[in-house]
């Protein structure tokens, strides 16, 4: 009997976020975050420096920017002449101000990376 490999959910628990250069600039090696879920308050998250500018993240569960959840509906609940639709949902969990705070930097650059998945053809929707 062939066995076709397939998945509905992913999870990605720890992802980069770049850091806006005019908060890299005043942060130095760390960045110094409020971890309001977990009752930690003036955490360090260290900075990581790249070529392409400056990145924060860490392997540490309760300490990563922003989470992605990606989920599939292969159509087999749709009706018979929609068999063969498939679909994928993407849902992107920031965690922190830097990033969803109205009129902040990261916020700025958050909105352009949805504007760019919108120009490729997903439907973007705030929650």
């Amino acid at each position: 009997m062939d066995q076709w490999p397939s998945w509905d959910e992913m999870y990605v628990y720890t992802a980069l976020a770049q850091v806006p250069d005019a908060v890299a600039a005043e942060a130095g090696d760390y960045l110094v975050v409020d971890d309001i879920d977990n009752k930690q308050l003036d955490v360090r998250v260290p900075l990581n420096r790249r070529p392409n500018g400056i990145w924060i993240g860490d392997h540490d569960l309760y300490r990563t920017p922003i989470r992605l959840h990606v989920y599939r509906n292969d159509g087999s609940g749709l009706s018979e002449g929609n068999s063969h639709y498939a679909s994928l949902r993407l849902m992107i969990l920031v965690k922190w101000s830097l990033w969803w705070e109205n009129g902040s930097p990261g916020r700025a650059m958050l909105d352009e990376a949805l504007a760019g998945l919108d120009r490729n053809g997903w439907y973007v929707r705030e929650q």
